[in-house]
């Protein structure tokens, strides 16, 4: 594998850009951005991953909170896979939000933290 030294200037009042990159790949492109196409390939792939999981982690909290109507001691197998999940998120909102009646507030605290991050992701995708 051979790397190249590549100097990439914009403009003529911009400074000079260095970066290396490998010749022998077909795919490796250098953009004036200084990263090669591979990385912004990769960054969009863990970027979706992770705005998938994210969606998924939605989805678990609403059926926590639904499961929650119907099995409130947490005894079926599925209430607890869900407990587990949603815990790491929930207990902390927990302790600043207190219960509002028979109503928990984290829940839907967390779900539009959740929606608010996947918002800030998908600008960072475009």
């Amino acid at each position: 594998m051979s790397m190249k030294i590549v100097a990439v200037r914009r403009d003529p009042g911009v400074p000079v850009r260095f970066y290396t990159r490998n010749t022998t790949s077909d795919m490796a492109l250098a953009y004036p951005g200084g990263h090669d196409k591979d990385s912004n390939e990769m960054a969009e792939t863990v970027l979706s991953i992770l705005l998938m999981l994210l969606q998924l982690l939605t989805f678990a909290l609403i059926g926590r909170a639904l499961l929650s109507w119907f099995d409130p001691r947490g005894q079926w197998m599925i209430s607890r896979m869900l407990a587990e999940v949603t815990d790491p998120v929930i207990a902390p909102l927990r302790r600043v939000i207190p219960p509002v009646g028979m109503l928990d507030l984290s829940f839907i605290v967390a779900i539009i933290l959740i929606q608010v991050l996947e918002r800030l992701l998908r600008q960072a995708l475009l």
